[in-house]
């Protein structure tokens, strides 16, 4: 960055704009962690449906609960990516925004030279739901 683009950046509207874009990406990757952990969780107690060998007076249950918990998986992941999208739209807007309101800035907010960089580097936000979704997905396909 040159010196006027950080000069730039210490002025009050790019320090809003910037503390803004912080809250709404340290969200996506709380949301994220969050998905994560969730997750662990219902694959676990899903692994043990699937080599749990239950009590006759059980096995409806059993069968229930094996389907019941991908759903239940999916519905998070839903909810979760959602609101994920959410967060990289109002980055989006953020930075749009401020792209009208300051047209002379200098890209004060990173030194990411360009969107596609940015695009790359919101693909670590994305995998994960989208990756666990398909996961459940197959296990309720493939159980029927």
């Amino acid at each position: 960055m040159s010196s006027d683009s950080l000069a730039f950046a210490k002025t009050a509207p790019a320090d809003a704009f910037r503390a803004r874009l912080d809250q709404e990406n340290l969200l996506a990757v709380q949301r994220v962690s969050w998905l994560l952990v969730s997750q662990s969780f219902l694959f676990i107690a899903y692994t043990a449906v699937v080599i749990a060998k239950p009590a006759p007076n059980r096995h409806e249950q059993a069968v229930r609960l094996y389907h019941t918990i991908p759903v239940l998986g999916l519905v998070i992941v839903a909810g979760v990516y959602i609101s994920i999208i959410a967060a990289l739209v109002s980055i989006r807007e953020l930075r749009r925004e401020f792209d009208l309101l300051e047209a002379q800035h200098r890209n004060p907010f990173d030194a990411i030279p360009n969107r596609s960089v940015r695009a790359l580097g919101a693909v670590a936000v994305h995998v994960p739901p989208v990756a666990i979704g398909a996961t459940w997905i197959w296990l309720l396909v493939a159980g029927h």
